[in-house]
């Protein structure tokens, strides 16, 4: 306890000196949502992987009174879309795919001859985000349903692939398959060996259908009613739940040459071109940029009552980091606009 309460107290005075302003009205806006049930979440906010402030705020589980902390795992829905692409260019660095490769070429029932990984990377395939209704039997959607699906009925794409954008949570199943049949390892197992346990992320784990009795933080609706729709389903776009001091290790390594070169980690920033020579907002990495800034990236992440967002300069080495488990009046983009003016920007 007096560690944390220490951890806390040099937060507000590191804040206070790189940002010339007084964080503590910070907290004290956080102690209303609190007191007004307005937030229900974690908010880290690290200078180079050091956390200088941290605020947990409501239940990982209401009917069992468990708290969050910033060690809870929870879900980091499309925030997962990232570590998926971090798959795929593990592969590629060792000359296994290539982005531009046509994904039949791997997975030979899939339907969509002119889909190319880099097109389900940055969703701009023209898959839809999801088949629920031709899908929706028992409430749970295995890849291999979803892949046995798109190979007996081909659904028609929204738009010829590179076209647009569209999100696209069944692009990233597609590539957790192709993952799989490449590393010759299921999913869960390559993201554990290559990206899970080197990093340390302990509290970390892909939810699926015989994980789900395993501690994490449940999803509730505004109302704190369980709300947890297909859950453990489409893996590889929305699967991930890990906690708020292992996505800060994600991040952190993300600097390094820990799981790809720093050559590959560019690419990971780099646009998508549309077929027209117009930019996509969406990166090969599935990042996005903050208000068109190069230095400012961000992944966001919303599944039913879920929400994550793992902000980053990747210039200054700040990182923000907020997931909430519940449906909230105040959104993780409410706090990020209270935040940022504290850290010195200004839009």
């Amino acid at each position: 306890m007096k560690k944390i309460i220490s951890s806390f107290a040099f937060s507000l005075v590191f804040l206070h000196v790189f940002a010339q302003h007084d964080l503590s009205s910070f907290n004290k806006l956080l102690d209303g949502y609190e007191e007004n049930n307005d937030f229900n979440g974690v908010i880290l906010i690290a200078k180079k992987g050091e956390i200088v402030f941290s605020r947990n705020i409501g239940y990982a589980d209401f009917q069992n009174g468990i708290k969050l902390d910033l060690n809870t795992p929870m879900s980091l829905a499309s925030n997962t879309k990232a570590f998926t692409n971090m798959g795929i260019m593990i592969l590629a660095e060792r000359d296994l795919i290539a982005y531009d490769d046509q994904v039949i070429e791997y997975i030979k029932e899939f339907p969509y001859q002119d889909v190319t990984i880099r097109h389900l990377m940055t969703m701009t395939s023209g898959l839809k985000r999801l088949y629920n209704k031709d899908l929706n039997k028992d409430g749970f959607i295995t890849n291999s349903e979803l892949l046995e699906f798109l190979s007996r009925k081909k659904p028609k794409l929204s738009f010829i692939p590179g076209d647009q954008h569209q999100s696209s949570v069944v692009g990233y199943c597609i590539l957790a398959e192709l993952i799989s049949r490449v590393s010759q390892k299921d999913y869960i197992k390559f993201m554990n060996d290559e990206i899970f346990t080197p990093l340390q992320m302990n509290e970390t784990h892909i939810v699926n259908k015989e994980n789900l009795d395993r501690f994490r933080a449940i999803s509730y609706n505004g109302e704190n009613k369980i709300e947890e729709w297909y859950l453990g389903s489409y893996i590889g776009g929305v699967s991930i739940y890990a906690s708020a001091l292992d996505l800060l290790k994600w991040d952190q390594a993300l600097y390094t040459d820990k799981l790809v070169s720093t050559e590959t980690m560019q690419k990971a920033y780099e646009k998508f071109q549309f077929n027209n020579g117009n930019y996509s907002h969406i990166s090969l990495g599935s990042w996005m940029r903050w208000k068109g800034q190069d230095n400012l990236i961000f992944k966001n992440g919303d599944w039913v009552a879920n929400n994550s967002i793992l902000w980053r300069d990747i210039e200054k080495k700040l990182t923000i980091i907020i997931l909430n488990n519940r449906q909230n009046r105040i959104t993780k983009f409410d706090l990020i606009d209270t935040i940022m003016p504290l850290l010195g920007y200004n839009f």
